[in-house]
């Protein structure tokens, strides 16, 4: 166990805590301030636990670098962990040969990073994510999702990001459980949507994506098998259904003056 510690990199040092082939390691009460890379890099960890751990990049380092950058683990346990104002708040990409599998995260922050607030990547595997209570906003992006499998977010709260509230680029199995979307599109309103999506099989379950600037609630850029059950969309609704199959929109999300059948199928 590390307990306790507080690191001062005065954008000098490269990482603030490097963490590679080791086994139950626990950290808590750390804070990281002001590295040129990366707060805390974990390369093949497991049983790794992360509590009341806050990175801040400040001054000359302000949005740069990565908060937590996983390239390699089967399984990551983080509460009440902080990533603030890197370009990326927490970076998940495995490179090709390599696995991250089995992060289970509550009430992890992610604000003010230049790009984005989670980033799920990489050429290797990344599955079985469950977030419970993440806030990612004033990011350029708040969440990041170009590839992965059984990916969750549980009440997530997005708002004012630059762009996107949360991007949905590639994956499968993605769910996200009431998720509460607001006033994102800050820097152009109305071109960017609370959430995008271009994945297959996407659930969307209650929850609300809203605001002014937002140029819909949910825009859809491709897929099949996208679920939404509950969303409200209030301002904004829901951009064109279309390059899509086997799509299932149920009530508040749907068009109000829409009177046929919420259930859409239709063959590329």
């Amino acid at each position: 166990m590390v307990d306790d510690i507080r690191i001062l990199g005065n954008a000098k040092a490269v990482k603030g805590i490097d963490i590679e082939g080791v086994w139950q390691v626990f950290l808590q009460h750390i804070k990281i301030y002001d590295v040129k890379e990366t707060g805390i890099l974990v390369n093949g960890s497991d049983g790794l636990r992360l509590f009341d751990v806050d990175a801040l990049n400040t001054g000359s380092v302000q949005g740069i670098g990565k908060g937590l950058h996983v390239t390699k683990t089967n399984g990551i346990g983080l509460t009440k962990v902080s990533m603030n104002q890197f370009e990326c708040g927490i970076y998940l990409s495995p490179p090709a040969g390599s696995d991250v599998n089995y992060i289970f995260g509550t009430q992890v922050l992610s604000e003010g990073n230049s790009g984005a607030g989670w980033y799920f990547g990489g050429d290797g595997g990344l599955a079985f994510i469950y977030v419970y209570l993440a806030a990612a906003n004033w990011n350029d992006v708040g969440i990041d999702i170009e590839k992965g499998t059984q990916i969750w977010f549980i009440a997530p709260r997005v708002k004012g990001n630059k762009r996107y509230g949360i991007f949905i680029n590639g994956g499968d199995n993605i769910f996200l459980v009431s998720p509460h979307v607001r006033d994102n599109s800050t820097d152009s309103p109305r071109t960017y949507p609370g959430i995008y999506i271009k994945a297959n099989d996407v659930q969307i379950i209650g929850g609300i994506s809203t605001g002014g600037n937002q140029s819909y609630g949910v825009e859809f850029g491709g897929g099949y098998r996208i679920n939404i059950f509950g969303l409200k969309t209030t301002f904004n609704g829901l951009g064109p259904i279309s390059g899509l199959s086997l799509i299932h929109i149920s009530e508040p999300t749907r068009p109000l003056s829409t009177s046929y059948a919420v259930f859409c199928l239709k063959k590329k």
